[in-house]
């Protein structure tokens, strides 16, 4: 069996304000030591970011500003795989219960065709990604990881 290793893309210049950046990097921080996973943190271009979804800002939550969002982090994904060498890349967005992952993976796969890089994704029902939800709130809990209350967007804040 060929090992793979696996680099944690902490990649989110949409997350408001910076106390929640951090606390989820922190997490992400943790989740790296404990598995001995590599970990690479994107440049810091939200007002990038806040051109992209520019005019999206009342959008409800899974409306076209996340679409947005979704591809735009996703991009940056893919092109830091690229840069890297990596065969593959993925998210963690394609796990939630409560994302359009039809949509996220679809976005996946158009950007691994771009840019050469291979996209994993997860063929899971919702009810399976409930579930893994719940399992890995339970799994964080020993290892007192913060668990986000909202998306993580100044515009989510409101909608939590």
């Amino acid at each position: 069996m060929k090992e793979h290793q696996v680099t944690l893309f902490f990649y989110n210049p949409n997350i408001y304000p910076v106390e929640e950046y951090l606390n989820r990097k922190e997490t992400v921080q943790k989740v790296v030591e404990k598995f001995n996973f590599l970990f690479l943190e994107g440049r810091n271009n939200t007002p990038d970011w806040f051109k992209a979804v520019k005019g999206l800002e009342a959008d409800p939550e899974n409306g076209k500003r996340c679409w947005v969002c979704f591809e735009f982090r996703l991009r940056e994904t893919a092109k830091m795989a690229k840069e890297q060498g990596f065969g593959a890349f993925s998210t963690t967005l394609n796990l939630s219960p409560y994302k359009d992952v039809d949509f996220i993976n679809q976005k996946g796969r158009e950007l691994a065709q771009e840019f050469g890089v291979k996209y994993l994704e997860f063929g899971l029902s919702r009810d399976e990604r409930f579930r893994l939800s719940r399992e890995a709130q339970q799994r964080a809990k020993p290892l007192q990881l913060y668990h986000q209350k909202y998306c993580g967007c100044v515009y989510s804040i409101s909608q939590k």
